[in-house]
């Protein structure tokens, strides 16, 4: 069956110039809680909305990680400026995943979270939920693949997406590198002796700093 693109998307202005999608592949839980925190940190700091879709990051985590830097989390929470929803429940929904539900489902959620979404949203998808359903992983790149065409162009959004590299197969790691427009610097190759490099900005040309370490 060949998955329909959702329509009806809202006529923003061009958001491709505020939009960027990335990823981090990492087994190094003090990586994911450097970065995660940076990504936030630096977003709170502008004032824009983040949404944390989390799994095996978990709400407290996040909130523990960001109060380390001095982010008050709760008061950023209670401001509407930092919501956490499970990333289970928004993708995989009734145990059903559909490329086109999933995309559906992500914008619903930023709606949710941001209900004036006009600005630049930041979000990170744990998507390691994926490995532990009966998932088709061929589907999660049409997902990945439906991000680039249908909501970077409409959307300001900065969305980081993780996968935790122990968890999914070497080759379908890099099929997921190669939908990014840039990789978060990562700590080794992916797969013994895939001669992968190791890249310190990624495709678009953009460093990712991590500056609250």
């Amino acid at each position: 069956m060949v998955e329909q693109e959702p329509r009806g998307f809202p006529a923003f202005a061009r958001g491709a110039a505020h939009s960027r999608h990335r990823v981090l592949i990492s087994d190094n839980p003090a990586q994911w809680r450097r970065t995660v925190r940076a990504f936030f940190q630096e977003g709170l700091a502008l004032g824009e909305p983040c949404l944390c879709l989390h799994y095996l990051i978990s709400r407290r985590s996040v909130c523990r990680c960001l109060e380390a830097v001095g982010v008050d989390a709760e008061d950023a929470q209670n401001k509407g400026l930092l919501t956490f929803l499970s990333a289970e429940e928004v993708f995989n929904q009734d145990g059903v995943f559909s490329p086109t539900t999933c995309l559906g489902a992500l914008v619903k959620a930023g709606r949710s979270a941001v209900p004036n979404w006009g600005g630049p949203v930041r979000v990170v998808a744990d998507m390691n939920w994926a490995a532990d359903s009966r998932l088709n992983h061929l589907r999660l790149l049409v997902y990945e693949d439906m991000i680039n065409r249908r909501l970077l162009p409409h959307f300001p959004v900065n969305l980081l997406c993780y996968y935790a590299r122990a968890l999914f197969p070497p080759a379908f790691l890099q099929e997921v590198m190669a939908r990014h427009k840039s990789e978060v610097p990562f700590l080794e190759p992916i797969g013994a002796g895939s001669g992968l490099p190791v890249p310190l900005n990624g495709g678009n040309g953009h460093r990712f700093s991590l500056a609250a370490l």
